[in-house]
């Protein structure tokens, strides 16, 4: 039990338990996101933050997943050159016939990405199950594994 005698020590007393729940507020506050830091961009930059990007694209892709499904893993191959081909199939599991623009990322064992390529595929109906041929450049002729990404959806 503290003993508080003199005026001066009961106002010390006081002042740090303030200062404790003061500071356990704040921290709260942080955590659940009351006080989330801001970002500023230097002048020359778009004024849309990273976190607000990040968060509207992860939320586009959401969107697309309930609309296109990506059907297995594509098979990849060397064509010519440094000309690789990606085939594969989508299925639109939306109500409605849809143009679905999808984008092949090939990655090297780093993550590296090592080519890229992007395909509308028109008029996939509802329900239907489309299959994709996409073609592209790789800067190298071997990878560690592809990405299929839905980049839009009309």
């Amino acid at each position: 039990m503290v003993v508080l005698r003199t005026p001066v020590r009961k106002v010390i007393f006081f002042t740090l338990i303030l200062l404790v729940v003061g500071v356990l507020l704040v921290f709260l506050m942080v955590v659940r996101d009351f006080l989330a830091p801001t970002h500023t961009a230097p002048a020359s930059s778009s004024s849309v933050s990273t976190s607000n990007s990040n968060a509207n694209a992860a939320a586009t892709a959401v969107a697309y997943m309930k609309l296109v499904k990506i059907v297995g893993q594509p098979t990849v191959k060397i064509v010519s050159g440094t000309t690789f081909e990606a085939d594969g199939q989508i299925k639109n599991v939306g109500t409605s016939q849809h143009d679905i623009t999808l984008k092949i990322t090939l990655l090297d064992s780093s993550g590296r990405v090592v080519g890229t390529a992007t395909r509308l595929v028109k008029n996939v109906k509802s329900g239907a199950t489309a299959n994709y041929a996409i073609q592209g450049t790789a800067s190298q002729s071997s990878w560690s594994s592809v990405e299929v990404a839905v980049i839009k959806v009309s």
